[in-house]
């Protein structure tokens, strides 16, 4: 019954504001489902609706096989803006919306809603409440409860801490999550380095029995002349989980062309297997974006891996 009244509320502003942006995408990739490549492909639709002091979206996903057809919903949410303090303004998010604890990209032992390690953990959605407190430029809080998607599971309470700065460490967070008590606990560190490099941190216990270690480590350069400018991106992260006594490794690395074309290669692996993918991006006009995906999965055999993106936005 909550999460109904937290869809609603959603979904019903984002119909009735005045500026409405709809959406619509198209992803068709070859999975290994039962050691039979399958073809899958998933529809999005969304609509989104804003005005200075509120905005809500709604996204709704089809996904389909040679066999089935699953409908699901990816984003419903609406987001209140409010004056707060010395001029600030607060961030009420009532819905189904992403929830980041800590940053880092894939691997990250901070991210205390969606786990270690998510490849897609931007796309990753849940029920929650939340409301963002900015005490000042440099000091914030943002309590938050998750409702879980089975019924018969716990909500959880938690929150973070945010203090940013200018100096050597850029933001500092201590994140807090669990039912009747916390459970979780974590720390995330993002500072500079020398030659422009930044440095993430991350350290995470777990009801005191458990803990995790996630280290990343960037650079961007923009290498430019007089006729063409490239963004050239590079990223590698590393996960010790101590329960387990694991480590995962992860790396990245993207260049920008013509300003309308990109080109990266991403590696993953927890030693058990490997992933390797290379990956293709067109901008076709200002709403059209086309990316194409191609890879293999090294386990005992190789698996290909692709898949085919195309985004409108009207």
């Amino acid at each position: 019954m909550v999460k109904k009244v937290l869809l609603l509320l959603a979904i019903v502003p984002s119909l009735l504001f005045a500026t409405i942006s709809p959406n619509l995408d198209f992803n068709f990739s070859l999975n290994m489902i039962d050691e039979k490549l399958t073809p899958i492909l998933k529809m999005g639709v969304g609509v989104s609706g804003n005005t200075n002091e509120v905005k809500g979206v709604f996204k709704a996903n089809i996904s389909a096989t040679t066999n089935t057809v699953t409908p699901s919903l990816n984003l419903a949410y609406i987001r209140f803006k409010m004056p707060f303090f010395n001029d600030t303004f607060a961030r009420l998010t009532i819905g189904k919306s992403n929830v980041v604890l800590g940053f880092g990209s894939v691997l990250s032992a901070a991210d205390l809603v969606n786990g270690n390690n998510a490849e897609k953990r931007g796309e990753l959605t849940v029920y929650n409440v939340n409301i963002y407190l900015p005490f000042s430029e440099n000091f914030s809080l943002t309590p938050i409860i998750i409702y879980p998607e089975l019924d018969n599971t716990k909500l959880k309470y938690g929150g973070k801490i945010a203090y940013t700065s200018s100096s050597f460490l850029k933001e500092t967070q201590l994140l807090f999550l669990g039912n009747n008590k916390v459970q979780e606990l974590a720390l995330a560190l993002d500072g500079n380095l020398y030659f422009d490099f930044s440095l993430e941190a991350k350290l995470k216990f777990q009801a005191l029995k458990d803990y995790s270690l996630s280290l990343g480590l960037s650079k961007l350069w923009q290498v430019s002349n007089q006729t063409i400018s490239m963004p050239i991106s590079f990223k590698i992260e590393a996960l010790y989980e101590g329960l387990t006594n694991s480590v995962t490794l992860y790396s990245n690395a993207t260049i920008g062309l013509f300003d309308s074309f990109g080109l990266g290669l991403t590696l993953l692996t927890d030693f058990n297997q490997y992933k390797a993918l290379v990956n293709f991006n067109y901008t076709l006009t200002n709403k059209i974006l086309f990316t194409l995906n191609l890879g293999a999965l090294i386990k005992e055999a190789p698996q290909f891996l692709g898949t085919m993106h195309i985004s409108y936005n009207f």
